[in-house]
C-alpha cells in the first residue's frame, strides 16, 4: 500500500505524456532493480536483525553519534518529504468535494473533508485499528491493481478507441532508446527520474526492512 504513490501515480504517467513509449524500457527497469534491492536488503535485515539504518552502519564512511551519514541524510530527507502528506489529504479532501461536496462552496467542502479524512486517520493511529487498515489497504491495491487492467483491456480492445494502443507501441518502448536526439537531455533525466521514484525510493529500502521486523 505504501509502494504505490506519487513514482507510480503522477511521474510515470506525466513522462509518458512527455515522450510516449520511449522509456517503458526505464520503467521495466526499475521495477527489475526495486525486486532485487527489495528482498536482499530484506533479507539481510531478518538475518542480522537489523534495521536498514543499523545495516548502514556497518558500511565504511562518515558517522554522526555512531549513524552513518546515508541515515542521517535519509531522516532529513524524511522529515522535509512529511510536508507532502498535507498535499495528500488535500488532493484526497478535493476529490470527495468533487463527488460528495458538504457546504455551501467549494472551499468549505474541501476543509470539510479534510479535518474528516484527518480525523479518521488519527484515529485509526490513536486506537492501533491497525489489523482494519491492513484489511482496507489490500481491499484498495486489489482494486488499484484490478483497474489498471481493465483500463489497458479497454484501450486495446475498444473498438474506437480515442488514444488506440498497439502491441507495435509497446515494442518500441522496449529498443533501450532515449528518442529523439533533440530531446536526449531531458529523456536522460527523465529515465533517472524514473528510477529514482520507481525502483530505488528511499521509503521502501528504510521502512519495509523496519515493519518486517
Amino acid at each position: 500500500g505504501s509502494v504505490i504513490g506519487s513514482g507510480e501515480l503522477i511521474n510515470v504517467p506525466i513522462q509518458a505524456a512527455k515522450f510516449g513509449f520511449v522509456l517503458f524500457w526505464a520503467v521495466i527497469l526499475s521495477c527489475i532493480i526495486k525486486y532485487f534491492l527489495q528482498v536482499e536488503l530484506g533479507r539481510h535485515c531478518l538475518v542480522h536483525n537489523r534495521t536498514t539504518i543499523q545495516a548502514l552502519n556497518q558500511v565504511p564512511g562518515p558517522r554522526f553519534r555512531g549513524t552513518s551519514w546515508i541515515g542521517i541524510l535519509y531522516i532529513g530527507g524524511y522529515t522535509i518529504s512529511g510536508v507532502t502528506v498535507g498535499g495528500i489529504m488535500a488532493a484526497t479532501a478535493g476529490l470527495f468535494t468533487s463527488v460528495m461536496p458538504i457546504g455551501a462552496s467549494e472551499n468549505v467542502s474541501t476543509i470539510s473533508w479534510g479535518m474528516i479524512i484527518f480525523a479518521v486517520i488519527g484515529s485509526v493511529l490513536w486506537f492501533s485499528l491497525y489489523d482494519a487498515l491492513e484489511k482496507l489497504i489490500a481491499f484498495l491495491v486489489c482494486g488499484f491493481s484490478l483497474s489498471v487492467v481493465v483500463a489497458l483491456f479497454l484501450l486495446i480492445f475498444s473498438p474506437n478507441p480515442e488514444y488506440p494502443l498497439t502491441l507495435a507501441d509497446v515494442a518500441s518502448g522496449m529498443t533501450f532508446s532515449l528518442g529523439d536526439p533533440a530531446q536526449r537531455g531531458a529523456v536522460a533525466f527523465a529515465v533517472i527520474s524514473l528510477l529514482g521514484a520507481l525502483g530505488t525510493t528511499a521509503n521502501e529500502m528504510f521502512m519495509y526492512p523496519y515493519w518486517i521486523l
